[in-house]
């Protein structure tokens, strides 16, 4: 199984993104896509892949009247687990924001998670609402009896205690395990050149969970990079 999770920026570089979904259209099962509004832009991108998947999304500010953001979720049909599916945090704009799905790959459950966390401040550093803000999806993911896929845009640096509370759950950080040196590109590195940021998108899986590969390729489909993730049945 192949998933794909990517920060898409709303579409704001249609061309590039439009792109690398159609390179990967054919090889992918999940699409998880976070700033997913629904721009002009971004509706083309949609277009893409509104037929061979079915689309979940939610959204909401994620700073009360700041930032509005999206979460979508595509799913190739035969994977689909009788259309389950659960809004995370969609009450508490102090924290970030989940769409929880579930897929059925060779009788096996597996429960997707598609999050997007605070964007504020834009240091990626530790803060009271990012540390209740994993703790917070450590406490929703003890309901879950399958194993998990948790990934997107977290907006954290790897060496904060709210990547730390996720790991010492015991999730597996695949940015840590594959090395991974940087998730994000020139975009935001021109935008920001006196504070270059390397960090912000993460996948966390299960032990259980046998991962092939993470490949973090150099595109410009967004001022963020695609974390593309393998899985074995």
């Amino acid at each position: 199984m192949k998933i794909v999770f990517l920060n898409v920026n709303g579409g704001s570089s249609l061309k590039e993104l439009l792109k690398f979904i159609s390179f990967h259209i054919d090889t992918t099962d999940i699409f998880c896509f976070q700033e997913a509004l629904e721009t002009e832009n971004f509706k083309k991108a949609l277009s893409l892949l509104s037929k061979s998947y079915v689309k979940f999304t939610t959204g909401r500010h994620l700073v009360p009247n700041i930032i509005d953001t999206a979460l979508t979720t595509f799913i190739k049909k035969e994977y689909l687990d009788s259309n389950n599916k659960k809004y995370l945090f969609t009450d508490n704009p102090s924290i970030g924001i989940g769409l929880q799905t579930k897929v059925s790959i060779n009788k096996k459950t597996l429960n997707i998670i598609n999050f997007h966390g605070l964007p504020y401040p834009g240091d990626k550093l530790d803060t009271k609402e990012r540390k209740l803000q994993s703790k917070s999806i450590i406490q929703e993911i003890k309901k879950y009896d399958a194993p998990i896929i948790l990934g997107g845009d977290f907006n954290l640096y790897p060496n904060t205690e709210s990547i730390k509370i996720i790991e010492d759950f015991g999730l597996v950080n695949l940015i840590k395990k594959f090395n991974i040196k940087n998730t994000r590109n020139e975009l935001i590195w021109n935008m920001y050149p006196d504070s270059k940021q390397y960090f912000a998108d993460y996948i966390f899986v299960s032990p259980s969970i046998e991962v092939e590969s993470l490949n973090v390729p150099y595109v410009l489909a967004s001022d963020h990079l695609p974390l593309i993730l393998k899985v074995l049945p």
